[in-house]
């Protein structure tokens, strides 16, 4: 994993803010954090997916959209949806902010899914869902990035109604089979 000491200080901000709401400066912090830089804001050039062949899987968004992709973003989870389970809010919180891709340092290095990987386990934790299942589910994306990255492209383009229940099925039965105490 790139920069695993900012990653690892990452995840102490995750749990210094449980149970608050997902604002944009914290979003840049888990950003910067994660990327190793001293401060992170939204991407001002285009920006895509690429799978590890190099091949261009999704093209995000114009980046003049992603400031009101963001707060939209934010709006639907901090206001508009404590009715939805909280598997599938993070599934679709973390989907959706994959498909914005609001960084973007370099090709290599943007930190955009480990970000939605983090802010999924700020959801989820901020539920109450317990510590060693949400960090084994950021682990358990990182040791299957193929199939990971699969489960997202199957989904990739952009429509915010489009059907997700392909990613929300993987990251549900992803959780499950990344807990430790799953025997």
């Amino acid at each position: 994993m790139q920069n695993l000491a900012g990653y690892l200080a990452a995840r102490v901000e995750v749990e210094k803010l449980i149970g608050k709401p997902l604002t944009v400066d914290f979003i840049k912090t888990l950003n910067a954090l994660v990327v190793g830089i001293e401060s992170s804001d939204y991407r001002n050039i285009g920006a895509g997916i690429w799978n590890r062949s190099r091949k261009l899987v999704y093209l995000a968004p114009f980046n003049e959209r992603v400031p009101d992709l963001m707060e939209n973003l934010l709006v639907w989870l901090n206001e508009d949806n404590y009715s939805q389970e909280t598997l599938k809010r993070a599934a679709i919180f973390h989907w959706r902010f994959v498909k914005i891709h609001p960084f973007c340092i370099d090709r290599e290095n943007n930190g955009n899914g480990r970000t939605a990987r983090l802010l999924s386990t700020f959801i989820l934790r901020s539920a109450g869902c317990n510590t060693i299942d949400c960090y084994a589910l950021e682990d358990f994306f990182e040791k299957n990035k193929d199939e990971y990255y699969a489960a997202l492209e199957g989904s990739l383009s952009w429509n915010p109604d489009e059907d997700m229940a392909l990613w929300v099925q993987y990251f549900c039965s992803s959780l499950k089979n990344s807990s430790p105490f799953n025997t």
